[in-house]
């Protein structure tokens, strides 16, 4: 078993990798994860400084989240991107409502 440093060490390789992979495919969604984890803004503050509504910001956070989580878990799909994520984006509808 390896020590448990050596394996965050990897986490943090493996989440930067993710967080440059999104910057190349969605650069306001990466800016939005960098000012949340490492400014430590709230969706709010977030929204304000990328000049965005925060129901914008909300649905970007909803999406990379889950997006970085399964780059890092290394669960990617054959087109890139992890299984289910970005498949069909949101259209800025209202929250619950699924739309025929």
């Amino acid at each position: 078993m390896l020590p448990l440093v050596y394996d965050e060490e990897l986490r943090k390789l493996a989440a930067g990798e993710a967080l440059s992979k999104l910057t190349q495919q969605d650069q306001r969604r990466a800016e939005l994860v960098k000012l949340r984890f490492f400014a430590g803004l709230t969706i709010a503050e977030a929204a304000q400084a990328l000049g965005v509504s925060q129901s914008t910001a909300d649905n970007d956070w909803a999406y990379a989240r889950p997006w970085l989580r399964l780059e890092i878990e290394g669960h990617a799909g054959g087109d890139g991107e992890p299984e289910g994520a970005g498949r069909k984006k949101p259209t800025g509808g209202h929250r619950g409502c699924n739309e025929a």
